[in-house]
């Protein structure tokens, strides 16, 4: 699931030249998964953002010490 959160995040940059390519790669691959399979990948960006969070937090607050 790695592919779609980085297709997501390239999907979001508006000044990139491949966003067409990006967006037509990214809609292609939702259009073959089912819902269930649409909603794990939901929680598994959630759960990598949390992790993402907890890191910054973190370092802020070894840096901090």
């Amino acid at each position: 699931m790695f592919l779609l959160r980085q297709l997501k995040e390239f999907k979001s940059r508006s000044n990139d030249y491949m966003i067409i390519r990006y967006h037509m790669l990214f809609d292609a691959l939702v259009f073959f998964f089912n819902k269930q399979m649409l909603d794990e990948i939901e929680q598994e960006e959630f759960l990598v953002k949390n992790i993402d969070e907890i890191g910054l937090k973190l370092k802020e607050t070894k840096d901090s010490v």
